[in-house]
């Protein structure tokens, strides 16, 4: 976190060996379906950002601002799409 005057920058650097518990095996498709997400952010839906944002933010290992900023829910996480459902399930995002 690097906090400014009017903003909160987070520098998002997560890795699955960090927050995915799980195991994978061979019938695993890697992260192909996280791939809409990119478009999903080229259309300006910053939920998957929000998520990373809501991730570091309840990491207890992460070192954050005293006057950290309180971002607001997007709309589309209360239904999420299949893609989002992944990456939550992926760094183990709980809402």
């Amino acid at each position: 976190f690097k906090t400014t005057q009017k903003s909160t920058i987070v520098n998002i650097a997560l890795s699955a060996e960090d927050f995915y518990g799980g195991w994978i095996d061979e019938k695993h498709d890697g992260l192909s379906p996280l791939l809409p997400l990119y478009d999903d952010l080229l259309k300006g839906d910053l939920s998957v950002l929000y998520l990373a944002w809501h991730r570091a933010d309840t990491c207890e290992e992460i070192e954050k601002p005293e006057s950290s900023i309180e971002l607001p829910v997007p709309p589309s996480l209360a239904k999420p799409s299949p893609a989002l459902q992944e990456y939550m399930t992926f760094f183990n995002i709980q809402l």
